[in-house]
Formats: structure tokens, sequence, C-alpha cells
């Protein structure tokens, strides 16, 4: 081959020169990139090292308030059931307290409506059973019943409050830390996700920077190993064309770089992002640990409280039930009056016939006594005046003895024999079951409950009132 001429080797020279001189702005305008993608690459790991060192210092705190919140949850159930048993024990005591008062008021309704008989009154003032009734001994049972029924009526209100402000501070807390647990760009993987992403984008713009870095320097190599002389050290058209090729598929790595810069800046931004979110996520998690902390002795002391009501609850309930028992008692008492009295009248119609029965009875031996008497002292006078007035008296000396003369020593006129009259006798057997009261359909009718002045009554005396008391 022929040596190149000089005017062609410069215009090879000239070629070469501005392809690398193309090339050189492609790769400034690459490596301001890349530079600046390693700097934001560099703040990447120290806000990943900054964010995984945070994470790990609230997952600490996470596993020890969810074991706080849980424990404070299992206690809140447990006061809730408490209560729930408290209720149900005070709605139980109400109840039988109104079914009694109810009963109560029913058996002196029928006390006052049942009328002494005649033959029994010896008051005019005594007119009805309710009249022997004492309201004092009523009062006794009622009084204390009814004060004690007020005090637990207000224990479960404050068993409720103490239960409704501990679940609305243990619903504040769970709030609280709804907001303070990791989202999912609060986690180690998304973290490291993120890395990885911008590993991958500084390792492309690197190799966009060797790439064009390799071309340059063989275009170097080309232009300083132009020889005139050797032929082998001058490239061909075809060859030039395409390293032309070449050069112009680079003009669009600073695109590339530019765009690899651009996401790892939004990752670093993001993670910055992530690093504020975080650090508020701990500042709550820390409140949530501080306030958990304050609120343990106060929780302590609201179960002490709960406790003591509780216990108080208990001691009323069975200071109530026994006034209740009481109060069944009393009615009891007070039914079985009634059931007395009618017994008392079938009795001393029963008496009152057996009296006459044996009124007469002894009424016919007295006069059988009288007549035998007679009997026999006439005999014996007729006997003396016929003959024993001719005997001589030593022969029986005790002949003309009197007659021993027979009586009874209970007079049928006794008062033991007396016995009432009743006018009015039960004809039908008694119904216990009308001495109880019936169900109000509607609690709403019947309204506030009696209390034990309701069952006073101006009847009732101390001379004719019985104590009822068990």
């Amino acid at each position: 081959m022929d040596p190149v001429s000089p005017g062609n080797l410069e215009a090879l020279r000239s070629e070469v020169t501005r392809m690398m001189q193309g090339l050189s702005k492609i790769g400034a305008r690459c490596i301001k990139d890349v530079d600046q993608l390693k700097i934001e690459f560099s703040q990447v790991n120290q806000q990943t090292r900054k964010l995984l060192s945070q994470m790990e210092k609230l997952s600490t705190m996470t596993e020890r308030l969810d074991s706080q919140l849980e424990l404070a949850g299992q206690i809140l159930g447990k006061l809730k059931l408490r209560k729930a048993a408290m209720d149900g024990a005070f709605e139980e005591i109400k109840e039988r307290e109104a079914e009694l008062k109810r009963n109560l008021k029913h058996i002196l309704k029928v006390l006052e409506t049942q009328e002494i008989d005649k033959g029994l009154q010896t008051d005019s003032r005594v007119t009805n059973l309710r009249s022997f009734v004492d309201s004092n001994v009523i009062s006794a049972v009622l009084t204390p019943l009814d004060q004690v029924m007020r005090q637990l009526s207000d224990l479960p209100g404050l068993f409720s409050n103490l239960v409704l402000e501990m679940t609305q501070k243990v619903q504040g807390f769970n709030e609280l830390w709804r907001n303070s647990h990791l989202r999912p760009n609060q986690t180690p993987s998304f973290v490291q996700e993120r890395v990885s992403l911008a590993l991958i984008d500084q390792q492309n713009a690197d190799n966009v920077v060797k790439a064009i870095t390799i071309q340059y320097d063989r275009l170097q190599n080309i232009l300083n190993d132009l020889n005139p002389h050797d032929p082998s050290t001058i490239p061909s058209r075809e060859q030039l064309t395409a390293y032309e090729q070449q050069v112009n598929m680079q003009r669009s790595a600073p695109s590339k770089t530019a765009e690899s810069y651009l996401r790892v800046k939004q990752i670093r931004e993001e993670l910055d992002e992530t690093f504020e979110d975080l650090s508020k996520t701990l500042s709550r998690a820390l409140h949530l640990s501080d306030s958990l902390s304050a609120y343990h002795p106060i929780l302590n002391k609201r179960i002490e409280t709960a406790d003591f009501n509780e216990k108080l609850f208990d001691q009323k309930k069975e200071t109530a039930s026994q006034l209740l028992q009481d109060t069944e008692n009393l009615i009891s008492w007070f039914r079985m009056l009634l059931v007395g009295y009618r017994e008392l009248l079938s009795e001393l119609s029963r008496r009152e016939k057996e009296m006459t029965r044996q009124h007469t009875f002894i009424t016919s031996i007295q006069k059988e006594l009288k007549r035998m008497h007679d009997e026999e002292d006439a005999q014996r006078n007729r006997f003396y005046h016929q003959f024993g007035r001719f005997l001589p008296t030593t022969l029986f000396p005790d002949l003309m003895e009197k007659v021993v003369e027979c009586k009874l020593t209970t007079d049928p006129e006794d008062a033991t024999f007396k016995v009432p009259h009743i006018d009015n006798l039960p004809t039908t057997a008694f119904d216990l079951a009308t001495l109880t009261a019936p169900k109000e359909k509607d609690p709403s009718e019947s309204g506030a409950l009696p209390s034990s002045s309701s069952f006073s009554s101006s009847s009732s005396s101390s001379s004719n009132a019985r104590d009822f008391r068990t």
C-alpha cells in the first residue's frame, strides 16, 4: 500500500480528534452526573445506617409496648367481666327487692281487708288484722334495706366510671400505638430494597463512563499510532464509520447518567423522608412508653379502688341479702297471721261445739248423781222408819249415817266452757297463692319502689301489735 499523503493524514487526524472531542464532552457531562450520584449514594448509605439503627430501637420498643398494652387489655377485660358480674348481681337483688315489697304491700292490704269477727272484738279500734301489725317492726327491716340498696346502687356506677376511664385510657394508648408502628416504608426490607436500586443505578452510570473512556482511549491510541509510512496504522473508511457510529451511540449517555443520578437522588430524598417519619414514629413510641410508665401507678391505684369497691359491694350485698331474707320472713309471718286467724275461727267454732257437748254431758251427770243421792237417801229413811228404829245401835252404829253426796268439781257455768261465738266461719279452703302479689307486666308502670314509710299504718297501736321479727 502506498504511503498516505500528508493532506489525507491531516484530514484523518482532524476526524479522529473531532470524535475524541465529542466523546470528551459527553464523558464530562456523564462524569459530573456520576460524581453527584456518588455523593447522593454516600448519603444513602449514611441514612441507611441511621434508619436501620432507629428501626432496631423501635422494634425492641415495639415488643415491650406490645406486651404492656396486651397486659393492660387483659386487666381491662377482667375488670369488665367483674363489672358485668356486679351489674348482674345488683339487678338480681333489685328484682328480689321489688318482688318482696310487692308481696309485703299485698299481704298488708289483705290483712287490712280481713275484718275481725265481732265475737273476737274487744277493742273498737281493732277492726282488722292489719291493726295487729307493728309498723315499727316493718321499718326496722325496710329502713336499713332502703339505705343499703341506695349504697349498692352507687357502687356499680363508681365501678363503671373506673372501667370507663380505663377503657378510654387504653383506647388512647392503642390509638397512639397504631401510629407508632412501622409503616410499609419504615421496614429494613424497604430500606435495603432502595439501597439496592441506588447501587444498580450507580453501577450503570459507572459502566456508561467506562464505556466512554474505553472508546476515548481507543481513539487516542489510533491518533497516537498514525504513521504515514505504515499503512497498518491507518484506519479504513469502514472503521472510521464504525467509530463514528459508536460515538453517536454515546450521545444518549448523559441522559442515562442524569436519570440514574435523579433516581438515586430521589431514593436519598425518600430515605430522608422515611427517616423523618421514623423519627416521629419513634418519638410517639417514646411518648407512649413514658405515658404508660406514668399511668402504671395510676392503674395500680385504680385497680385498688376497684378491688375496694367490689369488696364493699359484696359486703353490702350480703347485708342486703340478709335484710331481704328478714323481709321474706316478715311476709311469711304475716301470711301465717292471716292463715292462723282463719284457722282460729274454725278452732273456736269447734271448741264451741265441744264445750256445748261437754256442758250437756256434765249437766246430765250432775242430774244423775242428784237423782241417785235422793233415791238412796229415801231408801235409807224408809228402812229406818220400818225396821231400823227397832234395832240396837250397837249392832250397826253407822246405820243412820247420811248418804255421801257426790258432786263434780267443775261447774258447767265456769269460764273454761265459755267460747266466743263466731258468726262468719270460712266456707272454703284457704288458697295461699292469693297471698302472693301478681307480677307487674310493665316495670315502668310501677314507678319507684315503695320505701319503709309507705308501709306505716295509723291504725296500728303498741297495745295490740305483736313483734313479728324472726
